[in-house]
């Protein structure tokens, strides 16, 4: 992993065998960023994207291995109960038979096999994650957030 500050963004490197969720959380524990969002491409041999299934309250998420570009990245990180948490959705091209597919959904797991390129942009606060009753899983508590427009 290598990384370079430009402007108020941090450049990020992800290179042959990290995974890329375990790079952003520690890039964001090196630099002391509680709160972000992170966009990004690149070339993986291990994904691991799904949906999440209500009635088992888990991901149903095959692991799969092969060539994968990722198309579209899109996360943040969060607070959740003090750890930092790195929530991302992701779509992958793969070729089946010769025939190209894409398969996306929420990121569990994403090996490089080549490299990927991410653009770290950190928020000016912490966000915090808090349990929502009503959907059954912890979400962004946005409440102490200050009125920017006067």
């Amino acid at each position: 992993m290598k990384t370079q500050w430009s402007n108020h963004q941090l450049l990020v490197r992800v290179d042959q065998g990290e995974e890329l969720k375990e790079v952003v959380r520690k890039v964001c524990q090196t630099e002391n960023i509680a709160g972000a969002t992170f966009n990004g491409l690149g070339g993986f041999g291990e994904v691991q994207v799904g949906v999440y299934n209500p009635q088992t309250q888990d991901y149903d998420a095959p692991i799969r291995q092969g060539m994968y570009e990722m198309v579209s990245l899109m996360g943040n990180v969060s607070l959740d109960h003090g750890d930092l948490f790195v929530h991302a959705h992701a779509a992958f091209g793969y070729l089946d038979h010769g025939e190209m597919k894409v398969v996306g959904g929420d990121l569990r797991k994403a090996v490089v096999n080549y490299t990927a390129e991410l653009v770290l942009t950190p928020t000016e606060h912490a966000i915090n994650r808090q349990y929502d009753e009503a959907t059954e899983i912890d979400i962004w508590d946005l409440q102490d957030q200050v009125n920017w427009k006067n």
